[in-house]
Order: C-alpha cells, then sequence, then structure tokens
C-alpha cells in the first residue's frame, strides 16, 4: 500500500491504536537481519546527543521528510527522558488521519517499547502506519486528529468531533491442526453520550482479525469476554473550527495530557506532485520509461547519493534543453538554427562525456555498472526520449527532478528504485482528496493555526514537522509559505521553542532549503 488512502471512521478507530494483518510475508531471520543493517547504517547518536541539551533549554522540534521517521525521534526522546515511555496524548494536526495498518506485524513490538533501534526501524514501514506502531508499542494512549476544512467531504458522515474508547488485546484462536494462535483484537465504542434518560455510555462492539488482507471492522463480531485486553486508550477526529472551539471552551485537554505535538505540512492542502508533468503534457508511460531507464543506469541507496542522481539529470536535461532551444522550430534561439539531425549528432557525441562522468568524479558511486559499453546503451536511450520531448515538457522534468521512491530509513526500502520525482500520489492511482490553496486561504489556516497552539494548555515536550514532499502530497508551489507559516506559529505560540530548537533530518529530500528549491 503506497499512499496513504482515507478510512472510514471505524477503521481508523482500530487502526491507529493497532495493526493486524500481514499483508507481506518475508523469512522472519531476513526481516530481523533487514532491520539491523538498515539501523546501522542509519544510527541517531547526533539525535541522542542533540536531545539532553535540547531538554535543557528548549523544546525540540524535528522536521523529517516522511512520516514514518517521526519514530526514531520521538523514541531516542524517550531514551533522553524528554518524553514518557508511555500514556502521552499525540496531537496529529494533518490533512490525513495516517491511521493505516502495519504491513508486517511480526516485527512490531506489541504491548511493549521497543528494546533497540532494530525494532523502532521495524516499525518504520509506511507513512500512514505510524501511529498505529507507535500506539501498539505504548507510546500513545489518545490519539487526536485535527483534520482541515478542506477535507469536509471526506467527514460527511460524522459529526465534527467524535470520540471513541479503544481496548486492544488477544485472542486465542484453535485451528483444527497445528498449535493454538493468538491473534490481535480490538473493541471500540463512542464516549460517554447524552440522552434524554441522561448520560450513558455505549456499549462496545469488538472484533476478532480473522485473517490477511481485512480490516479489522471485517471480521467476526466477538464478545468482549473474548478478547484478553492488553491496553486502553482513545482517539478522536476534531475539525479544526471544532477543536477551536473546544480549546477556549477548557478542559479537552489538560495540563495532565503528555502532550506530543505533530504537525503534517499536508494540512494545508493536497496536490499530486505528477501534475506539472501532466500539465506539461507529458503522458504516465513516458514518465515510467524514463524512471525504468535511470533505474538501470543509476543505483542509489543513500539520501546524498540522491542528490548527486538528480544534480547529473539536471545537467542532462540542461543539455538537451540547450540543443533544443536552438533548433529551427522553437524560434528561441540566438544565432544559426540547429536541425534534427544537429541536434540528434551532438547528443550523441555527448553520450562519451556523461558516461564518463559517471565512472570517474562527482557521480562515479551512481552508475550500477562499470560497463562503459552498457552505460552507453542506457545513456543513448534516456537522451533518445528527452530529444522528443518539447521544451516545456523538458522543463516540467527538471523541475520534478529524480528521487528515491522512499527514504532508505524505510522497513522496506528497496534499492535501485530511483524515478521520476512524482510519488505514488497520482490522480488516477489514489482516493486521496486533492485542494490546491489560495494565498488568503494560506493566510486564514495560519492564523487559526497560531490559535491553536496558543490555546493549549501546556506546551507540547516534543513536535515533529512532516514536510511530505517526497510522497507527493503537500504542493510544492506553497511548500516555502507553508513551512515557514508552521515555524512562526510554533515560535509565537511556544516561548521554548528557539530557532536553536529545529532539528533537520538528515533524510530530508532536497536537504534543509528543500526539494522544490533545491537548484536555487
Amino acid at each position: 500500500i503506497a499512499s496513504r488512502l482515507k478510512t472510514d471512521v471505524t477503521t481508523v478507530i482500530c487502526t491507529s491504536l493497532i495493526g493486524v494483518f500481514n499483508s507481506r510475508r518475508l523469512d522472519h531471520q531476513q526481516l530481523v537481519e533487514r532491520a539491523r543493517k538498515v539501523a546501522a547504517a542509519h544510527r541517531m547518536a547526533n539525535n541522542l546527543q542533540l536531545l539532553p541539551g535540547v531538554n535543557k533549554r528548549h523544546t525540540p522540534v524535528f522536521v523529517v521528510e516522511e512520516h514514518f521517521e517521526v519514530l526514531k525521534h520521538w523514541f531516542d526522546a524517550v531514551k533522553v527522558g524528554v518524553i514518557p515511555q508511555t500514556g502521552n496524548t499525540l496531537l496529529h494536526i494533518d490533512g490525513h488521519s495516517d491511521g493505516g495498518i502495519p504491513f508486517d506485524l511480526s516485527i512490531v513490538p506489541q504491548f511493549r517499547p521497543p528494546k533497540d533501534h532494530h525494532e523502532v526501524v521495524s516499525m518504520m514501514q509506511s507513512n500512514d502506519v505510524f501511529i498505529a506502531a507507535a500506539a501498539l508499542a505504548g507510546l500513545i494512549q489518545r490519539f487526536i486528529w485535527v483534520w482541515p476544512a478542506w477535507d469536509i467531504k471526506d467527514h460527511r458522515n460524522e459529526s465534527d468531533h467524535e470520540a471513541f474508547d479503544v481496548q486492544v488485546g488477544w485472542r486465542t484462536f484453535y485451528p483444527l491442526k497445528g498449535e493454538p494462535v493468538r491473534r490481535l483484537c480490538a473493541c471500540s465504542r463512542p464516549q460517554l453520550q447524552n440522552t434524554n434518560l441522561g448520560s450513558r455510555l455505549a456499549e462496545w462492539e469488538c472484533w476478532d482479525h480473522e485473517g490477511e488482507n481485512t480490516e479489522p471492522h471485517e471480521g467476526p463480531v466477538i464478545s468482549s469476554l473474548n478478547c484478553t485486553l492488553e491496553m486502553t486508550g482513545s482517539v478522536e477526529f476534531v475539525s479544526e473550527r471544532k477543536a477551536l472551539e473546544l480549546l477556549q471552551a477548557g478542559g479537552w485537554i489538560t495540563e495532565k495530557d503528555r502532550l506530543m505535538l505533530d504537525v503534517d505540512e499536508d494540512y494545508y492542502g493536497c496536490e499530486s506532485s505528477v501534475m506539472p508533468l501532466y500539465q506539461a503534457g507529458l503522458p504516465q508511460s513516458t514518465i515510467d520509461n524514463i524512471s525504468e531507464l535511470l533505474g538501470q543506469l543509476l543505483c542509489v541507496e543513500t539520501v546524498k547519493q540522491e542528490y548527486l542522481a538528480d544534480s547529473f539529470f539536471h545537467a542532462v536535461i540542461h543539455t538537451v534543453l540547450n540543443l533544443k532551444m536552438n533548433d529551427c522550430k522553437s524560434g528561441h534561439g540566438h544565432g544559426p538554427c540547429l536541425t534534427n539531425f544537429d541536434v540528434d549528432k551532438a547528443l550523441i557525441n555527448k553520450i562519451p562525456w556523461f558516461v564518463s562522468s559517471l565512472l570517474a568524479g562527482t557521480f562515479e558511486d551512481l552508475p550500477c555498472s562499470r560497463e562503459e559499453n552498457s552505460n552507453n546503451i542506457l545513456m543513448q536511450a534516456v537522451l533518445r526520449i528527452l530529444e522528443d520531448l518539447k521544451v516545456s515538457q523538458l522543463q516540467a522534468l527538471d523541475y520534478v527532478g529524480v528521487c528515491l521512491r522512499t527514504a532508505p530509513t524505510n522497513f522496506f526500502f528497496e534499492e535501485n528504485s530511483l524515478h521520476v520525482c512524482h510519488g505514488p500520489n497520482t490522480p488516477n492511482q489514489t482516493e486521496v482528496t486533492f485542494h490546491v490553496p489560495e494565498e488568503a486561504e494560506n493566510k486564514e489556516r495560519t492564523e487559526l493555526l497560531k490559535k491553536l497552539l496558543s490555546l493549549l494548555p501546556s506546551h507540547p515536550s516534543v513536535v515533529t514537522v512532516c514536510r511530505s514532499v517526497r510522497d507527493g502530497y503537500t504542493p510544492w508551489r506553497h511548500f516555502g509559505f507553508v513551512e515557514n507559516a508552521i515555524f512562526s506559529a510554533l515560535k509565537d505560540a511556544f516561548s521554548d521553542v528557539k530557532e536553536e530548537s529545529f532539528h533537520f533530518d538528515e533524510n530530508l529530500l532536497g536537504g534543509k532549503k528543500g526539494w522544490p528549491d533545491r537548484h536555487k
């Protein structure tokens, strides 16, 4: 499951606090070794050194690219005592619930904290399952999702404040053959209801997870007596306006809540990053062909290599652009125009230069092969596609660039996953609601966010901000404004959030300045 699909209330109730299926089964030892490899390659030593000092002086704010990456910062904060190991309240301000299910539960700590970095890595499976993973480990007891007004149509069957008690545990299943198996079960009920007969608690409704590829509420309904409970918690979904009203009234979030704050930049809006390519008239088949060829030519395993791969692609695009801008059809050039034959010949002559730059110097760690002939063939194939594109299409490709499909810290990270950087969230392959805000709406949402944060009765112990650019959610054209607006809201609302509070994750796409501004 690549994109963060919207889920109905019942699904999110259960999956916000539990994950209950394995859609992908690997040998357990392979999974453990993979976690060890990723953890070894991405030690968080710098974070652990940073946090003790941060705790004494100001609230740490961690800026991440992909949402699952908050887990490493949360559990590092636990290690040094910035936040408690269990029982925290997560205030999640986001355009999406992120209430999905971990792909593989056999490697996720359940009803206990992770023992080490290896287990934290095993929880980092996707951008929409990190909350369930953290809740299963006991870190989160109360989950509050504040959703924006532009997402109203996905809440048309709900009130503006839905609140549920949740219980999670085990049920023993006895197959006809083999040993008994323990399966997760979950119970939920709406919180206290007011009726004409007075206040009363609703009845618990419980489900047994029946097998793979099903949501918890799709399993058989069972008696609560058949679920051996291990943890309790609560889940709330509240509109931004209702959240403001509840905070102004008081008593909703109190000083007793051990608060963690999490803000996604796609709270402001959501737009597929493939749109500049579509608007330039590039078909998905051409985009996919370029991705396929580049994935065979360049083998990228780190964010540093990712940046270099995009720089190489940028140089290739500009070489083609300079020739196309001077061809006889363009009318853009200065001086004698170039025929199609001239452009073709010039690009063929450039192939050895491109290949030699891959085999030595700045880009020498990028090629999948050291064989000059195979690199020549792949380079020629890439140039053939680019040569047939219009100037506007080349400019759109240069703007979007090439990147990894997910950060190397993702537990299911696949090597050789370089592609045209549009993320999985394409219009024909997603159920996600798109919304591109105008400038006035951005300013209005910023003021509302400042009010929300300033009304919190206590400051959060840790703050995480997610960019959501790599996976194609946050509108690129608004990225700079949105991030600065969120940072400003945090500093205005919390006196202990200073400039030095902000820690920019090592896996940010395009580094600290971000992907849309990487060439500036």
